[in-house]
């Protein structure tokens, strides 16, 4: 599938990721995270942007990590495998605008627990930046973010198959 330029005056670009269960041999076979759609924002800056050095490959997801399971390891890690990610950031969300008014565990309980999560793998990190920001947590405003602290890095977005169809 394509995705059309919702990020402003970034461009966008749609693969699909079919995670492989041998990764994780313990996972089920729910399909809670399968299949992936992975996005890529890049910054739109035609010839310097070609010419520019990418160093590092930063995957950022998000979720409301209520709690953090195996699923979201098994992303990170088919991530790390087919699309060479540097390093994963887990970034819990405050409130995601279309799951308002659910009961939901108190942030700072999810971030420990996504915390811990992380504790998997060193290339796994955890971004606190949306339970910081409060309120409504939108994934541009964090993509914003990250693209002014790292003008260098390749972003890539990843999305469970909820958020993707949103």
């Amino acid at each position: 599938s394509t995705a059309s330029p919702c990020l402003g005056t970034r461009r966008m670009r749609t693969r699909c990721v079919t995670p492989c269960a041998r990764h994780i041999p313990r996972m089920p076979t729910c399909g809670v995270c399968a299949p992936l759609r992975v996005l890529t924002a890049r910054a739109p800056q035609a010839a310097a942007a070609e010419s520019r050095r990418v160093n590092e490959q930063l995957g950022l997801l998000g979720g409301s990590f209520d709690p953090p399971h195996v699923g979201h390891l098994f992303v990170a890690f088919t991530a790390f495998e087919q699309l060479g990610l540097t390093s994963l950031r887990l970034v819990p969300s405050h409130v995601q605008p279309l799951k308002q008014g659910r009961a939901i565990t108190p942030p700072e309980h999810r971030l420990a627990m996504t915390r811990l999560l992380a504790a998997e793998d060193p290339r796994l990190s955890v971004d606190p930046i949306e339970l910081e920001r409060g309120g409504l947590s939108f994934t541009i405003d964090t993509v914003r973010a990250y693209r002014a602290a790292r003008p260098s890095a390749e972003l890539i977005l990843l999305l469970g198959e909820d958020a993707a169809e949103t």
